[in-house]
Order: structure tokens, then C-alpha cells, then sequence
């Protein structure tokens, strides 16, 4: 399956696709785009349901962007900026 397939069958988000797509090479991987989306998918929603500090979203988002824009490491990093408030 191309990840244009599992783009429609699952309606990924844009930056989430572009994400995978990019740490996933030239191979594109069937499972591992799979399981790349599946992750930041799960991670985006748990970011959109948590109050976060805007000076924790503002340091967190530039340490994700320099990552490649993974929603992942943004959850990481205001996890572990929130256990330590």
C-alpha cells in the first residue's frame, strides 16, 4: 500500500504524512508508515486534550520542529516540562 493509499483509508493529516514520509526514506514502508501515523495521530490528539503553559508549547514546539515536526517529541518534551512544574 502507497501512502497515498493509506492516506485516504485513514485520512491523515498533512503534516503527519509529510512527517512520516520523510523520516520513513525512500523505502516507504507499508508498517512503518503505518505504525508512524498511528503514533502521531495518538500523539496529536493527547497534545489537543492537555493544557499546556505557552511557555512550555513555545520551547516544546520549537525542540519538535527542529526534530522534523514530530508530534511525538512534542509530547515528550511537554510531559516532561509538566512533571517538573
Amino acid at each position: 500500500m502507497s501512502c497515498a493509499s493509506i492516506q485516504q483509508t485513514i485520512s491523515v493529516p498533512p503534516e503527519i504524512k509529510a512527517y512520516c514520509s520523510r523520516i520513513s526514506g525512500e523505502e516507504q514502508n507499508r508498517g512503518f508508515m503505518r505504525t508512524c501515523i498511528e503514533q502521531e495521530r495518538t500523539a496529536q490528539q493527547r497534545l489537543v486534550e492537555m493544557t499546556i503553559p505557552s511557555h512550555v508549547t513555545t520551547y516544546c514546539k520549537k525542540l519538535s520542529y527542529s526534530t522534523g515536526g514530530s508530534y511525538q517529541v512534542m509530547l515528550a518534551c511537554v510531559e516532561k516540562e509538566l512533571s517538573e512544574l
